[in-house]
């Protein structure tokens, strides 16, 4: 029996209910990345410059010329879009309720999926005590941005940086390299919002 004398629920059954609450919507949340992640309609992946490796693949063909570096991709990344490119990133790596999503509780940056809100908390100023009042992009230069720099764990080098500006994002292992010369790329080239 789950009720109590009054006719409410047990403490017990709220637990259990909170705990199956909580599991379908952990099962929801997997399920939408994997869908969005497989969409057929997908941006195109940046574009790159051929192997000098002297590949046979035709130009344009993506990810299978020559050695391929840690994030799965060959070649020099040429260019990088903003929405097509560095949202994806961002959205996947840092747009977590335990990280950059919640609005009340998201370390200094709100980080959504929304493209939009995304750009303008990037414009922003680092609020967080002790980071040097560094922008977390400052367009056409990424050795300033915090972002980047907490991107590749080198905040620690920033030179008014207290305390070494925090540990590097996201947490536990760096993004794959060529996902966060992609940032680098965008931020170098004027951070757009495009």
């Amino acid at each position: 029996m789950h009720g109590d004398a009054d006719g409410g629920l047990s403490s017990r059954a709220i637990e259990f209910c909170y705990a199956l609450v909580v599991r379908f919507v952990a099962l929801g949340l997997a399920l939408s990345l994997a869908l969005v992640s497989a969409c057929s309609d997908d941006p195109p992946a940046p574009k790159r410059a051929s192997s000098s490796s002297g590949s046979s693949g035709t130009s344009g063909s993506s990810g299978s010329s020559g050695e391929e570096d840690d994030a799965g991709g060959g070649g020099e990344i040429t260019s990088a879009s903003f929405r097509n490119d560095v949202v994806p990133i961002l959205a996947v790596n840092c747009a977590l309720t335990a990280c950059h999503a919640s609005k009340e509780s998201n370390l200094g940056i709100h980080i959504t999926y929304d493209p939009d809100q995304i750009y303008e908390e990037l414009q922003k100023t680092s609020p967080t005590p002790g980071f040097g009042g560094y922008k977390f992009v400052e367009p056409g230069k990424p050795e300033e941005s915090l972002l980047m720099a907490k991107m590749d764990g080198t905040q620690a080098s920033l030179p008014k940086c207290e305390n070494g500006c925090g540990k590097p994002m996201p947490p536990g292992e760096l993004l794959p390299q060529r996902e966060r010369d992609i940032v680098r790329l965008w931020i170098k080239n004027g951070a757009k919002n495009d």
